[in-house]
């Protein structure tokens, strides 16, 4: 009976893991020692619960495209066309000195250098009020309203039919692209010499295209912005701008002129 007992008793230790080993079976559990045993149900359940996670998934876009279309779920939906490239050419530079004689030459560098920066404001200005899709499809231009002074800021966005393609641009166009751009400005410069006021002359024509077989339209900027330097970006102050848009039929497709009628 003794025996017995002492034989249930009977463990040793593994020098080498740390842990005990029953007589007769001289291994260490080292699985247990690490933490490394996972039952085989935990394996599983994440597999089910990934697969019942995709089944929802595909019942709410499925539901989300019956009433909505695929315009309902964000980063679906028609594709915008891309920004077009475009630049104002700056086809005259007048350098206009406040002290009476001051030859404007020896100003030309200072003004070049003026009429440059102005011209970035104006490209992003033209870009961001009538190129730019992400603007016109949703008619919102709050990106535009930055780059003037904040009184001017609101004077521009009570003109935004005048001064953009648009709130309704999204609507009646597809795509949006420059045909003109040209720009002139006068630098105006202070007793010290330094440019301090820039007018700016621009021309600016565009093309949208009419959806659904609509007609074009040309839209047809011309105006005046007035810069002044103000925390160290040029800022629209002042602006006068005219509209003089003109309707266009649409070019006939390559495939409507191949099957129509001889005159």
């Amino acid at each position: 009976m003794l025996a017995a007992s002492a034989t249930r008793r009977s463990f040793t230790t593994s020098p080498r893991w740390g842990v005990v080993a029953r007589a007769g079976r001289p291994y260490a559990l080292r699985a247990l020692s690490d933490g490394r045993h996972v039952s085989r149900s935990s394996r599983l359940k994440p597999a089910y619960l990934i697969s019942g996670g995709v089944v929802v998934v595909a019942a709410v876009v499925v539901i989300v495209l019956l009433l909505g279309g695929t315009d309902a779920l964000p980063g679906i939906g028609p594709e915008r066309p891309p920004t077009p490239d475009f630049a104002f050419e700056t086809v005259k530079v007048t350098a206009v000195p406040t002290v009476a004689g001051a030859p404007a030459s020896d100003l030309d560098a200072k003004a070049t250098s003026a009429a440059h920066q102005v011209q970035e404001t104006m490209d992003a200005l033209y870009i961001g009020a009538f190129l730019d899709p992400g603007n016109w499809q949703e008619g919102s231009f709050d990106d535009v309203w930055g780059l003037f002074e904040e009184g001017a800021g609101t004077e521009a966005q009570a003109k935004v039919d005048t001064l953009t393609a648009g709130i309704g641009a999204g609507d009646a166009f597809d795509t949006i692209l420059p045909d003109v751009g040209e720009l002139k400005t006068k630098v105006l410069f202070d007793q010290n010499e330094k440019a301090y006021s820039v007018v700016a002359v621009v021309r600016f024509e565009a093309t949208g295209s009419g959806k659904a077989g609509g007609d074009d339209l040309l839209m047809k900027s011309q105006g005046q912005f007035v810069f002044q330097k103000l925390d160290g970006d040029w800022k629209v102050v002042s602006f006068k701008v005219l509209r003089n848009d003109e309707q266009q039929a649409p070019a006939p497709s390559a495939s409507a002129s191949a099957t129509g009628s001889p005159s």
